[in-house]
Formats: structure tokens, C-alpha cells, sequence
């Protein structure tokens, strides 16, 4: 399944080091959640699902505040 969800995030625009650093962020994620998870679906589509989540939480933090208003120097 790596490959498939790395092989998403680099299709979304993310780094290579970004998208395996997600990719190891999801497989810790799926690790804490395994006692209580029941997937009606693939792995891969939930791995990728989650990994979807993180990697725009990525962009969120990453993102270059816009100037507005009092902000703008003169």
C-alpha cells in the first residue's frame, strides 16, 4: 500500500520527503486506532483517506498567511 498512497500524495503536489513523512504519520495514525477500527472498505482507500487529511493539515500549516488590511507595510 505505500507505494499507492505515496504515489496519491505525489499526484496532489506534495515533496517526496513530505509524502513519506505522511505516509509513516498514517501508519502511525492506523496504529493507534487498530483495537477499535472496522473497515468497510480496502486499506488502501482508507490509508489514503487519511493521508488526504494530513497532507491538508500539511498545506494549512505550510501556507503563507495573506496580508490583509493593517498588515501590509508601507
Amino acid at each position: 500500500n505505500r507505494s499507492k498512497v505515496v504515489n496519491y500524495l505525489r499526484s496532489r503536489g506534495a515533496p517526496a520527503n513530505v509524502a513519506q513523512e505522511i505516509y509513516q504519520d498514517t501508519l502511525v495514525f492506523l496504529d493507534e486506532k487498530k483495537e477499535n477500527l472496522e473497515l468497510t472498505c480496502k486499506l488502501s482507500v482508507y490509508l489514503i483517506g487519511v493521508a488526504r487529511k494530513k497532507l491538508l493539515e500539511y498545506w494549512r500549516k505550510t501556507a503563507k498567511p495573506d496580508k490583509t488590511g493593517d498588515e501590509y507595510e508601507y
